[in-house]
């Protein structure tokens, strides 16, 4: 019998393996098996330690790992760790989808080299989820006042290194909505910024909610 080589899968089952595997997955120290995951996300809080991080990362083939601190509890750098992103515990589920912003696999026109995504989530310090929502029947007035919640919610005297958006509303996100919000954020932050830009639904009409991480240098 003929040994086993992915190789020998035909390129559409390839990818449609690919396809299967979770973009983000959340990993707590009790679980007897990790799946695979592009983004692998830990608490703070729960009892890791450099080993059995190092373990994680390997056994979920993650090219990124991220570390969320819901709490006051906050860690030194671990080198296994790629950063920490702070936010609240309520919050999980929207970083981890805000992440998947990065992922080559979201239906981009144009792929993004690996090591400029690499570059781009090595946290040096820990970054920070934030969160805007507005409603309107104007589309274009909603988004504004969104995108200033965000940024009113970031100290300007922060130099800012990355920020990554998700952008959320009933519809799918006009032209002229994008225009706003990539506007508002470039008028104020004229620095070499690192800036990502994704798309998300919300079952409200009348509503704009943007999600944000943001990492200082």
């Amino acid at each position: 019998m003929e040994e086993f080589n992915v190789r020998n899968i035909a390129p559409w089952m390839t990818q449609l393996w690919l396809d299967s595997i979770p973009i983000t997955n959340f990993y707590t120290p009790s679980m007897k098996n990790y799946c695979l995951s592009e983004f692998a996300f830990f608490l703070i809080d729960d009892e890791w330690d450099t080993q059995s991080l190092t373990n994680l990362k390997y056994r979920t083939g993650a090219a990124f790992l991220f570390g969320l601190q819901t709490t006051s509890k906050c860690v030194d750098k671990i080198d296994v760790v790629d950063g920490i992103i702070v936010c609240k515990p309520d919050e999980v589920q929207q970083v981890m989808k805000v992440s998947e912003v990065m992922s080559n696999r979201k239906d981009k026109l144009i792929t993004t080299d690996f090591d400029v995504i690499k570059q781009a989530l090595q946290f040096t310090k820990p970054a920070q989820f934030i969160q805007a929502t507005t409603v309107g029947t104007d589309k274009l007035d909603r988004a504004k006042r969104a995108i200033n919640q965000i940024i009113s919610q970031i100290h300007q005297d922060n130099s800012m290194d990355v920020l990554i958006l998700r952008v959320k509303t009933a519809g799918d996100l006009s032209l002229e909505e994008y225009c706003v919000v990539s506007e508002a954020i470039e008028n104020i932050f004229t620095d070499d910024i690192s800036i990502w830009y994704g798309m998300g639904h919300i079952d409200v009409s009348d509503c704009c909610w943007i999600e944000a991480i943001y990492m200082v240098k």
